[in-house]
């Protein structure tokens, strides 16, 4: 964004809680090859050409935004890319704690991210029963990526849905399928009430009233805007479940200067990364023609479902 604005003499400045990107969709992947994990994180400083500064943004207004609850940064224009997160189970101890478990993690620290990724894959090896939270495309990618590199451990996927993804039903029984080749023990329809730990354990209840017992949680499932940051000045723009309103521009709801994209949106499509994508590449040329005070063509969402996905079931194989 900041290469492509250069010219325009507009100054980009990026706010993150860590400083390093990493492509998220080979995460469970790279748990399996660690290796990997050194093209898959970059530091923010060998891949942006603008500025950035690290820290959470605690409130938004109007003009500007404040961060740790401390300082005050100004704007005349804001995205809001904030993405998402897992939930947590209260009242017990969060897998949402880092290193314990939860797919969306960040780690304010690149080293600390690569590090924490090699001592998992170490710790992979002497898991016996390991439990995947979550029957969408992130729970059935690492579920896939984990039992065929460990076919003789025990698995349990945990999916509150009857079915995967019932936005595209014809892949429920391919991956139904893949996942009995590997004796994986499905329990599908049932939700996590709680998740509790104790010195090399983990115990899993749903709303079954099926007790689990594991040597590893992983938690993929029941995404959660990350938006807190709006809702002392702009509860009226937030959803029932947290995202962000926009209009069909992209324009936080009531803003003139405020966007929002991917995750944190309630667009009505498919939270993947090639949505954010296309939401970027949209703003970045919609971004041009309003400052130059031309009319904005509307957004086009990705159809939903969209009409190709893939899925990834372990190195070798995969469902269209």
């Amino acid at each position: 964004m900041s290469h492509l604005f250069s010219k325009k003499k507009v100054q980009v400045l990026m706010i993150d809680t860590k400083d390093y990107w990493e492509f998220t969709p080979m995460v469970p992947r790279s748990l399996i090859q660690p290796e990997r994990s050194e093209s898959l994180i970059v530091p923010h400083d060998k891949n942006l050409k603008g500025k950035w500064f690290r820290g959470q943004v605690t409130e938004i207004t109007k003009d500007y935004v404040i961060v740790d609850h401390l300082y005050i940064i100004r704007f005349n224009y804001l995205v809001i890319a904030s993405g998402s997160r897992y939930p947590s189970f209260s009242g017990k101890k969060s897998i949402m704690k880092k290193s314990e478990g939860n797919m969306k993690d960040q780690f304010s620290d690149a080293s600390e991210r690569k590090r924490v990724v090699e001592m998992e894959s170490m710790r992979l090896k002497n898991y016996k029963h390991i439990v995947v939270i979550g029957g969408g495309p992130v729970g059935i990618e690492l579920m896939a990526e984990l039992c065929t590199k460990w076919p003789s451990k025990t698995f349990t996927l945990i999916s509150s849905q009857a079915t995967f993804m019932p936005e595209l039903p014809h892949l429920h029984k391919k991956v139904a399928q893949f996942f009995h080749n590997y004796n994986v023990n499905l329990r599908m329809g049932e939700t996590v009430t709680s998740v509790s730990e104790s010195p090399g354990k983990y115990t899993v209840l749903t709303d079954a009233e099926v007790k689990i017992e594991a040597d590893r949680v992983y938690h993929c499932g029941g995404m959660i805007p990350n938006t807190e940051f709006m809702k002392k000045n702009f509860p009226t723009a937030l959803t029932n479940e947290g995202f962000i309103k926009v209009n069909e521009i992209l324009l936080v709801d009531q803003q003139t200067n405020i966007w929002a994209l991917g995750d944190c949106n309630n667009v009505h499509e498919f939270k993947t990364g090639y949505g954010s994508h296309q939401q970027a590449d949209y703003w970045i040329k919609s971004f041009g023609q309003f400052l130059k005070g031309e009319k904005v063509s509307a957004f086009a969402p990705s159809l939903n479902p969209p009409p190709i996905f893939i899925l990834s079931l372990g190195p070798f194989r995969g469902v269209l």
